[in-house]
């Protein structure tokens, strides 16, 4: 983008060369900066990346460690949980047990909450 700034700045005139030059160099460095920024944040992925976030019941899943099922991310998962969940109510994963994810309900403020997750062990 700068190099299009620059054609501009040396072809028109000043009153119109230096705006536009002044708001493509302004754009240019808004979105380096959002790229460095999105470069310095470390990789989440696999379990750390999974606790804390939410999924959606797709079967019912029981309070007497029946297995039920979650979406989650587009993947359908076995879930357990210590109270009796209904399709599509919204679950937080809050740790995994093999290949089980072990989740609770998000209650409905915490949903919209400014706070991380808790951590989870």
């Amino acid at each position: 983008m700068p190099v299009a700034g620059a054609v501009v700045f040396f072809v028109a005139p000043p009153p119109i060369s230096i705006p536009v030059y002044g708001s493509i160099a302004g754009t240019s460095l808004f979105v380096y900066w959002k790229i460095a920024k999105a470069l310095m944040l470390p990789p989440v992925m696999g379990r750390e990346g999974m606790i804390g976030r939410v999924a959606e019941v797709v079967t019912d899943v029981d309070s007497e460690g029946s297995e039920g099922m979650v979406r989650f991310d587009g993947a359908l998962w076995q879930a357990v949980s210590e109270e009796k969940l209904p399709k599509g109510e919204e679950v937080r994963i809050i740790g995994l047990d093999g290949m089980k994810l072990l989740v609770e309900r998000v209650h409905s403020l915490a949903r919209f909450s400014v706070l991380p997750p808790p951590d989870h062990p």
